[in-house]
């Protein structure tokens, strides 16, 4: 069994989090506006993660 698969696959779910806690804390009115930026990095971080992710995937299964 390869590597790429298993680390590729953890980078897409990562990444996948990370946008889902960064909308989260973007959507969330009750915290503090500091707080919702910082949850713009994570949403940025988490999508660019993830298409990374999948781009390799591509490349690795030859698609």
């Amino acid at each position: 069994m390869s590597w790429e698969a298993p680390v590729l696959g953890l980078m897409l779910g990562v990444g996948v989090l990370l946008g889902f806690q960064g909308f989260a804390a973007m959507t969330n009115r009750s915290l503090p506006d500091a707080a919702r930026r910082k949850g713009m990095w994570r949403l940025n971080a988490g999508v660019t993660l993830a298409v990374v992710s999948m781009v390799a995937i591509l490349h690795v299964s030859g698609g």
